[in-house]
């Protein structure tokens, strides 16, 4: 499947229990390959937060989601309740703080 990255910008980001996380906002690529390293998640629109999810807990990408492990959604709870940035052990879905 080929997506351009105007589409993928706008992709639901959904749980593989069907929870809403929010929509891709934009990308973090590596510089050295060009490849995706992250996609950045923004909860509602007007939200000044984000969260990352890496590539290693995104389970499918179709044409109008992206659907990631559960583990995911248990990270967006937690930033709710804590400040600063919290990592998981996979390096992957790292939440940051208000810009």
């Amino acid at each position: 499947m080929l997506i351009s990255l105007s589409q993928l910008k706008n992709l639901s980001v959904y749980t593989q229990s069907d929870i809403y996380l929010g929509k891709i906002c934009d990308i973090n690529f590596t510089t050295d390959d060009a490849n995706v390293y992250q996609y950045i998640v923004r909860p509602h629109f007007f939200s000044g937060r984000t969260f990352l999810i890496g590539l290693d807990q995104v389970v499918k990408i179709t044409d109008d989601r992206i659907v990631v492990v559960d583990v995911a959604e248990k990270e967006v709870i937690l930033k709710k309740e804590s400040i600063g940035v919290i990592k998981t052990m996979s390096s992957a879905a790292t939440i940051e703080t208000d810009k």
